[in-house]
């Protein structure tokens, strides 16, 4: 073979290669899209209250209302401010779907992007072997922990379905996994053992990603930061890592938080929960109480007993496999680090939750998604193929051919499963409808109604113009959480909308509901004062 003819035949290779690499990672999101498929399929049903009936799962909606028709922004906030979730719905409703569809399509994009967060997790292609299995491998576990959520009667914790809400911290949890997996890149191209990999440019999209979810959400310096900086220093210690290189990560992720911190605070004014809504260190034996009573609800049903035992027994195995990696040397830092801040984070949350007395079991995700995520280094540590020719061993074609047939196997059973769960896809016609109702009645009135936090948001969300609905206490006080505190700004109220968890009506001035107009929109229901002007109270603390 000529020179040149060995240069050609090279550059083809290198050309196979590459268009190879880029086959397997295609199929990887493929495949990655098709499982969200099947997990949000059997939310929007099983899981359907939580996803378009809980009044906080509008949030993202009536900002993104809110903002489009112009109105002044004066909002009334939790800590979590939801930017990049209100950024993604914001992105999804130029499509022009309703709110439903478009919080629909939004859990699948998030499903998808978790993925391509735990693609990150799982390390650079040629620095790890078989990444795209090991990320596949993690999110199909933490898939099917997902599809045991739901169900009638289904009581305790239902955590990974939490991902597909916008307002409960689906950006955090994505970003928490993309820490982990940034983290995990530089320390695989810090190996003195091989050639050292570009690290800037990874240091700069670390410290972006810490500075912008601590400013949304400062829940993720207690998920991503605070175990992270643990590992670092651990792993600093038994010199599986640079010193220097785990100080200068250190330093940038805390650095970040800090900085993500103090950005906060000109969005201090928007932020109207108070400290003591969240922390009460007095209130630790009741938290405590809450969160195993939240077990004994869990263990109820055949579905939470293979959740519990699927999620506690994969943060078992981390730490074996924090061991093993641990064991195996410097190559194996990054995948030790992503399965040792599995182990420590969860802790530390839970640790962290109970101090403080508080008692949502949104804040303990990182018990689910964490270990999943750990789970991307099982591939790696299946051996090699043996070539043939070897006393004992087997043939290489045999192997190959096998894992060809089952991969293709898996394949074909997840299309199917995704074919039929395209059609569940549509939230349930009934709520929909019931909610459409309402939305011609106030639509055509042209007038302004209200109603209470758990039943004016699915409405407000889907209105002409948002500000024809102000949200208010059985009082008539305007409840400002979640909400744009300019409704009330020149609002004469004159019908109330009602729904199954409204609170039975205190108006002013001896007003009753029996003088007012009913109309039945189905579980909703508005009464119509007609020209009556139904004055608005101040907010109730």
């Amino acid at each position: 073979m000529t020179p040149a003819a060995g240069v050609e035949a090279a550059a083809r290779s290198g050309a196979r290669a590459r268009w190879r690499v880029v086959g397997v990672e295609a199929a990887g999101c493929a495949a990655a899209a098709l499982m969200a498929v099947v997990v949000v399929a059997h939310l929007v049903h099983a899981r359907a209250w939580f996803l378009f009936e809980n009044g906080d799962a509008f949030t993202t909606a009536l900002i993104t209302r809110s903002l489009a028709v112009g109105q002044p922004q004066d909002w009334a906030m939790s800590p979590v401010l939801f930017l990049p979730e209100t950024a993604e719905y914001g992105l999804l409703s130029l499509l022009g779907q309703s709110a439903r569809t478009t919080l629909t399509l939004a859990a699948l994009v998030t499903f998808v992007a978790l993925y391509g967060a735990i693609r990150v997790a799982a390390g650079a292609r040629g620095r790890v072997r078989r990444p795209v299995a090991g990320a596949l491998t993690g999110f199909g576990f933490f898939c099917l922990l997902a599809l045991l959520d739901g169900g009638p009667g289904r009581a305790g914790y239902q955590l990974p379905s939490m991902l597909a809400s916008t307002t409960y911290y689906a950006g955090t949890v994505i970003a928490t996994v993309l820490t982990v997996g940034l983290l995990r890149r530089v320390v695989d191209a810090t190996d003195p053992r091989r050639p050292r990999g570009p690290v800037r440019g990874t240091q700069v999209a670390l410290a972006l990603v810490a500075a912008l979810s601590t400013l949304t959400n400062p829940l993720y310096a207690g998920w991503a930061t605070a175990p992270a900086a643990l590992v670092l220093a651990g792993l600093a210690l038994r010199r599986r890592i640079a010193r220097r290189d785990a100080l200068t990560l250190g330093l940038v992720l805390v650095g970040a938080t800090a900085v993500g911190g103090v950005a906060r605070l000109p969005l201090g004014r928007w932020i109207v929960a108070d400290d003591s809504d969240y922390v009460g260190f007095s209130h630790w034996t009741r938290s405590l109480a809450h969160y195993g009573g939240l077990v004994t609800q869990t263990a109820g049903s055949v579905a939470g007993i293979a959740s519990l035992v699927l999620t506690v027994g994969a943060w078992l195995a981390c730490v074996p496999l924090g061991v093993v990696l641990l064991r195996r040397g410097r190559p194996s830092a990054g995948a030790a680090l992503v399965a040792l801040v599995a182990v420590v984070a969860p802790v530390v949350v839970l640790m962290a939750v109970v101090a403080a007395g508080a008692s949502p079991e949104r804040y303990l995700q990182p018990w689910v998604f964490l270990p999943a995520v750990a789970l991307t280094a099982v591939p790696g540590l299946v051996p090699e193929e043996r070539r043939a020719g070897a006393p004992g061993t087997l043939p290489r074609e045999s192997p190959a051919i096998a894992a060809i047939g089952i991969v293709s196997a898996l394949a074909l059973g997840l299309v199917v499963a995704a074919a039929f769960a395209v059609p569940r896809l549509a939230p349930a016609p009934a709520a929909d409808a019931d909610v459409r109702c309402v939305v011609r009645w106030v639509d055509a009135s042209g007038r302004t109604g209200a109603g209470q936090y758990w039943t004016v948001r699915a409405p407000k969300a889907e209105i002409a113009d948002p500000r024809r609905l102000v949200q208010v206490d059985a009082h008539l006080g305007v409840y400002p959480w979640l909400t744009n505190r300019a409704d009330r700004d020149g609002a004469d109220v004159t019908f109330l909308v009602s729904g199954p968890r409204t609170a039975p009506w205190v108006l002013p001035g001896g007003a009753t509901t029996a003088d007012a107009r009913r109309v039945d929109c189905g579980t909703y229901t508005i009464d119509d004062f007609g020209s009556r002007v139904l004055p608005l109270a101040p907010s109730r603390p």
